[in-house]
């Protein structure tokens, strides 16, 4: 029976179906486009898709780690207009990492939204690049909008659903999840995160860790996993013929992953500086559980900036072993808020490390005079300050990325606080020499330089120290002088 021979009662049970069943909208009503045709195709869902439809009606945190071209964002496009259809003052919010990728998502709604029968769907209120708008009855409205990276995230108002569109990409993944899940919780909303493995993209250490959290059952994450022949059209040659393509393997192992270890681990990618030393940490079971020894004090080392990313690790010696227990990374903020982070930490500190630009003066803060960083953070109770020179060698860099790789086989890393730490480590790589195609021989300076660099001034900075201390030691407050006596004392 086509759509026009529907008697009246008969499209009431039409909608009453739709509004019950999501699985029955995907079967009967969704139209999405295919690529390879150019055109609007009905969907008929794969064994791989069918599985993870339960999963976006169920899980309240969902992830999922893809190879390309599988249809997760079809699926969340099709899920957020059936919440809009069916859910009156439904508020879905979409994050993507580009403008580009964000109008793309909406496109995918039209696209399904406009081959729906006129009488399944309410009157459009608002449809613009960034915002649809359905309006239901006594004047309520379903909201869908799709909007480009905002350290914000969504916390304007609280969304139903939040969905974070190829987080790999997105330097901002962290800061919108942690801005806006708590609102989202407590309205008990959904928060979707979709995502490539695409190592070098600014927001992979956060999916990543966010991946393997739920891997180990350390986060309430449920995952979805789709390999590259979960496409059930694609020949058991396929990524054989992308080689042949023309794709480099590590491209292919990033785009088309077969395993969830596979996704997961950096160890394809050449030039990788540490990618032997970490893979001995874990096969060693250096990573891991690494709690705080109170009898021991903590050694801070850092990677000074401003506008661009400050990182400090946190370590203790314990025996031979260096176990880094902690790592903070925040990038726009002065030393005021470090020196906060310090004391907010359980931690007796003993010295802090800081790299040779630390004592460099500049102007601003409190005084007239121009201070170093040194200064300012012993003025906030940092203290003892060493000062880890940088040797006058134009293979300064290249000798401490040697002198980490020497020392990384005696550190120990707590899997869950150093998490960004060990993706910086695990993904930190010599450039690409694009007209010579070969590796260069300088560092390139992406999201996991930071830590790299906090690293290498451990690395070439340290000094042993007495392996412990009595247990009536009081650990050193860090107060503030002048106006920042809010730090406490």
């Amino acid at each position: 029976m086509s759509d026009p021979d529907l008697t009246i009662e008969q499209k009431i049970q039409e909608c009453r179906a739709v509004i019950k069943d999501f699985k029955y909208f995907l079967d009967k009503y969704v139209y999405w486009e295919s690529k390879e045709t150019n055109s609007a195709i009905k969907l008929h869902l794969w064994p791989s898709q069918e599985e993870v439809v339960p999963k976006f009606l169920s899980a309240k945190l969902l992830i999922s780690l893809k190879a390309r071209q599988l249809g997760i964002s079809w699926l969340a496009a099709s899920y957020v207009l059936w919440k809009a259809i069916t859910c009156q003052l439904h508020l879905s919010v979409i994050i993507s990492a580009t403008e580009e990728l964000s109008i793309e998502f909406l496109d995918r709604v039209y696209f399904i939204m406009d081959r729906l029968p006129a009488w399944l769907k309410p009157p459009t209120r608002t449809r613009t690049k960034q915002v649809f708008e359905f309006q239901h009855a006594n004047n309520l409205v379903s909201t869908i909008k799709s909007l480009p990276n905002t350290e914000a995230g969504a916390q304007s108002k609280t969304p139903n659903i939040l969905v974070m569109d190829e987080s790999c990409l997105s330097k901002l993944s962290r800061s919108i999840f942690n801005s806006s899940y708590p609102g989202i919780e407590q309205a008990k909303g959904q928060v979707i995160v979709i995502s490539n493995s695409i190592k070098e993209g600014a927001g992979w250490a956060w999916t990543r860790s966010v991946y393997l959290g739920s891997m180990k059952g350390a986060n309430n994450f449920e995952r979805v996993f789709l390999p590259w022949n979960a496409h059930p059209g694609r020949p058991e040659t396929f990524r054989q013929d992308m080689l042949a393509a023309g794709m480099s393997e590590r491209e292919v192992s990033e785009h088309y992953p077969e395993t969830e270890q596979e996704a997961v681990e950096d160890r394809n990618i050449k030039g990788v500086y540490y990618a032997k030393q970490m893979m001995e940490a874990r096969k060693d079971k250096r990573i891991c559980a690494v709690p705080w020894v109170p009898g021991h004090e903590v050694y801070t080392f850092w990677d000074l900036g401003v506008d661009d990313s400050m990182s400090i690790g946190f370590m203790q010696q314990v025996g031979l072993q260096f176990r880094f227990i902690d790592y903070y990374e925040n990038s726009g903020m002065g030393l005021t808020h470090y020196a906060k982070v310090l004391k907010e930490k359980p931690y007796v500190y003993g010295d802090h490390y800081m790299p040779h630009d630390a004592a460099k003066r500049e102007l601003g803060g409190d005084t007239d005079v121009a201070l170093s960083r040194k200064e300012t953070a012993e003025n906030l109770g940092i203290d003892p300050i060493l000062i880890v020179k940088r040797p006058k060698d134009t293979q300064a860099v290249l000798n401490g990325i040697e002198s980490v790789r020497n020392i990384l086989a005696q550190c120990v890393f707590d899997e869950f606080k150093c998490d960004k730490l060990i993706a910086c480590l695990e993904s930190y790589r010599s450039e690409w020499d694009e007209d010579n195609q070969k590796l260069d021989n300088k560092p390139l300076h992406d999201w996991s330089a930071h830590g790299a660099d906090m690293m290498r001034v451990f690395a070439t900075g340290y000094q042993a120290k007495v392996q412990s201390m009595p247990h009536e030691k009081v650990r050193r407050d860090y107060a503030a002088a002048g106006g920042l006596g809010y730090l406490g004392s």
